[in-house]
């Protein structure tokens, strides 16, 4: 279900201040309210760069080197493609809507992102999942891929 940026907030207040009574108002049936772990999805958001993102690499690497177990200090990195939705961007934190692409006044627009590239961490016997690198692009070479993959290595490996 999709929630609407305004109600997300208003829920997200509304739990904050008060967890009980948010769980009797939801189980109530008057108001269809997102879940509590909706709310954390929504509550847990960083804004997202382009490139590297050292503060999710620091969580990564103090995650991984806390494991006891040495089979869950395995990791894989994988890498996907993603399409974007066109002719509005949304900033989904706050509901802010950042670019129309179809705005008539504005004739020198500068060519947006179609597609991003996530490269993301996920444990192999662990639960540690988290994108550490995002770049948008519209098609990329199989060059650029290959300097972005070792990038992310790189940073992997000196975190």
């Amino acid at each position: 279900m999709r929630w609407h940026p305004t109600l997300i907030r208003m829920a997200l207040s509304l739990y904050l201040k008060a967890p009980g009574a948010y769980k009797d108002l939801c189980e109530s049936g008057f108001l269809k309210l997102p879940t509590p772990r909706t709310l954390f999805d929504y509550s847990h958001v960083a804004k997202v760069q382009r490139g590297t993102d050292e503060t999710v690499l620091e969580f990564v690497a103090k995650r991984a080197t806390s494991e006891e177990n040495p089979h869950k200090q395995y990791h894989v990195l994988m890498a996907d493609e993603m399409h974007i939705s066109k002719n509005i961007v949304l900033l989904k934190s706050t509901g802010e809507m950042i670019a129309h692409l179809e705005d008539p006044d504005n004739v020198l627009e500068p060519e947006l992102a179609t597609k991003v590239m996530a490269f993301m961490v996920k444990g192999v016997s662990s639960n540690l999942k988290h994108v550490v690198a995002s770049y948008p692009v519209n098609n990329p070479s199989p060059k650029q891929m290959y300097l972005w993959t070792w990038s992310v290595i790189g940073a992997l490996e000196r975190s």
